[in-house]
């Protein structure tokens, strides 16, 4: 499939952030350019040029990007991704943006190297390394049931979830295999893994959206009996995701 270049503004010009940020993704193959920080020159750049993937800190000149994406589509005409970059990192700040709309959202300084993946992603220029696209819908699951990116069980759950995607049969022997599995690429002990994994989704479950839990089970969801152990939820992501492939393979 022939790649296409995703043309990307950044909110942001910069020479500490936007211009370097732009460079990075230019020598990826990316269209990046800069644009200063004023919400009015971001809607007429965003309507005059329609990039697919605009890039922003959380404020701008006299309001700020949850406000700027809730507006975008009735003042610029189109409604491309957004990708969020935060001063800090914070679980509840994370929350607020991908409600508001957000495709991303990572804190300062910025891992360019994901940030590429995730641009490579959503344009499709990247469907030909399946590992990028299959982390990232991972990731954007997780995150939509509410669960902090900061909690080593996030890190250690999306790892497990990969891992089965390519290995169904760990499902299988998740004690004996997979947390021994995770525990050794983070320098960690399987008990600590299953109890972070434990402990993400009983946080998880406490702050996610009802509507989101029953959207994605399939069913009404009540969020105190049927929370779902280690293991489940592990396998129903996994599963979700390999039909997902199923399907896109099948096209």
């Amino acid at each position: 499939m022939e790649t296409r270049i995703t043309k990307v503004l950044i909110a942001d010009d910069s020479a500490e952030f936007g211009t370097r940020l732009a460079d990075v993704l230019r020598n990826n193959g990316l269209y990046a350019y800069t644009r200063q920080r004023d919400p009015e020159i971001v809607i007429r750049t965003i309507a005059a040029e329609k990039p697919d993937a605009v890039i922003s800190g959380l404020t701008l000149r006299g309001t700020d990007i949850t406000s700027l994406m809730k507006n975008i589509k009735a003042a610029a005409g189109c409604s491309p991704a957004f990708i969020v970059v935060s001063d800090i990192e914070n679980s509840f700040i994370e929350r607020q943006v991908i409600s508001a709309g957000a495709l991303y959202c990572t804190s300062m300084p910025v891992d360019t190297a994901k940030l590429t993946e995730v641009l490579m992603g959503l344009s499709g220029a990247g469907i030909g390394n399946r590992d990028i696209d299959i982390e990232i819908r991972v990731t954007d699951i997780i995150r939509g049931m509410g669960m902090p990116a900061h909690l080593k069980g996030y890190h250690f759950l999306r790892s497990a979830i990969l891992r089965t995607i390519s290995s169904p049969d760990l499902i299988d022997s998740v004690t004996k295999q997979l947390y021994p599995l995770i525990a050794s690429e983070y320098s960690s002990t399987a008990s600590r893994v299953e109890r972070a994994i434990r402990h993400a989704i009983d946080t998880a479950w406490e702050r996610a959206d009802q509507k989101h839990l029953d959207t994605f089970f399939g069913c009404p969801v009540n969020r105190y009996r049927d929370k779902p152990t280690n293991s489940e939820l592990i396998a129903l992501v996994a599963d979700r995701i390999r039909l997902e492939i199923k399907k896109l393979n099948d096209k």
